[in-house]
């Protein structure tokens, strides 16, 4: 079993990386979790407040998320929707 993760860049493009930087993920089926980016705090002299969660709760975790892709050994391009639970 392999684990695949990519930065979400500012268009929602993403590419993933497994063993190496942005080198893919080998083909097979996989249970998809996604989470917000995190600021890494350099000093206790930032006080900023955490970005807040735009993420829906269920889409964090591979197990509640629902989503699941297959990979092919070709060129992929998988489009992830989230949809926001009614309030």
């Amino acid at each position: 079993m392999y684990s695949a993760r990519g930065k979400i860049g500012p268009e929602g493009q993403f590419r993933l990386s497994t063993f190496g930087d942005q080198d893919g993920a080998p083909p097979g089926r996989y249970r998809v979790g996604v989470t917000p980016r995190v600021k890494v705090w350099q000093s206790e002299e930032i006080r900023e407040a955490p970005p807040q969660n735009s993420i829906p709760p269920n889409y964090t975790s591979p197990s509640s998320s629902g989503l699941e892709f297959e990979v092919k050994s070709e060129r992929n391009e998988i489009d992830i929707n989230l949809e926001s639970s009614p309030a």
